[in-house]
């Protein structure tokens, strides 16, 4: 007899990894809900000319600082699920203080040439939400590495509380107080993304401190420098044209039509990311699992994940991909 849908559900959720999965499935949907309120609140009070300012510095900023987080944030991942299995305490305390200096230094040297070439930017808005945009890219890459961090320590939901609930839920508070009381223009929006983005670093601090084993923090550190430079290589690679398909598109309407067709054409975007969102959050909560059970030879283990998590999300997408594109023209 085949399974219903219904008794798939029931099948999938009764074991407490995937438990765990729609745990952060619900964190995720909250975050993105929020996201898109912002999105539509931004478009309206800035504009399109004002909210594609806005959308186009963040996003190269985000482009830009992709080399400091985006294939390293990978590297930790995995390396610190392999190393808590093989107990090597000692290259997770080594690996962690590596990645902070690389950012922090690789953040100076980016700044400062990133800086100057702001200010040659006539127009002031445009100026100096750009020159705001350059505090995101340190900030967002330690936070990242941080949840990755917490990741490799299989604690998925604290590693998106910070950067999905915390940051973007406080940046919509901030942003209706200022609406209310004084004016939001580009350069504030971005100024308080900063503000928020400090919030949920130092939150995402604590948590990890929180959670970080203490045979970790008593270990003297060693470094694998050699080994975890060669494997950053391809997982930086992938990451790079992960975030050129997510932000290229913005960033060359923005230079071909204009900041103002960015902000119609961003909110319009944050609507198709809904279909996609369940692969996102199953590939955020297995990857750490998958580089634990292949370093122990679990192959089968990690085809049954594989299985019963392409069947979640396939549940999860089509009855949405089917909403939008049965009543996607009735949405304006």
């Amino acid at each position: 007899m085949k399974s219903s849908p219904s008794n798939l559900i029931n099948k999938i959720i009764k074991q407490d990894f995937f438990v765990t999965l729609l745990k952060s499935g619900g964190v995720k949907v909250a975050s993105m809900a929020v996201v898109f309120l912002t999105s539509v609140f931004l478009s309206r009070v800035l504009g399109p000319e004002g909210y594609g300012i806005y959308t186009y510095a963040f996003s190269l900023a985000m482009l830009i600082g992709l080399p400091l987080h985006g294939g390293l944030s990978t590297l930790v991942m995995r390396s610190v699920a392999q190393y808590q299995k093989q107990k090597k305490w000692s290259c997770i305390k080594g690996l962690k203080k590596k990645a902070n200096q690389l950012i922090v230094l690789a953040s100076l040297i980016i700044g400062v040439i990133l800086i100057v070439n702001f200010s040659y930017l006539e127009d002031p808005v445009l100026r100096l939400t750009h020159t705001f945009s350059i505090f995101l890219i340190p900030i967002v890459s330690l936070a990242t590495i941080r949840a990755s961090f917490l990741r490799g320590f299989d604690q998925p939901v604290a590693a998106q509380f910070p950067e999905d609930i915390v940051r973007p839920y406080s940046c919509i508070i901030l942003l209706v107080f200022f609406y209310y009381f004084s004016e939001v223009t580009p350069q504030l929006a971005m100024a308080l993304n900063i503000v928020t983005g400090l919030l949920a670093l130092l939150l995402g601090h604590f948590l990890l401190a929180r959670r970080t084993p203490i045979a970790v923090t008593s270990a003297q550190p060693s470094y694998e420098v050699r080994k975890w430079m060669k494997d950053m290589m391809p997982f930086t690679v992938i990451a790079g044209v992960q975030m050129l398909n997510s932000q290229l598109d913005v960033l060359m309407i923005g230079a071909l039509l204009g900041k103002e067709v960015v902000g119609v054409y961003q909110v319009a975007a944050q609507v198709v990311v809904l279909v996609s969102f369940p692969l996102v959050i199953v590939n955020y909560v297995v990857a750490p699992k998958f580089a634990v059970h292949f370093l122990s030879g679990e192959i089968k283990l990690i085809q049954d994940i594989v299985r019963r998590s392409t069947k979640l999300i396939v549940i999860v997408s089509v009855p949405t991909a089917l909403f939008f594109i049965v009543f996607g023209g009735h949405l304006d």
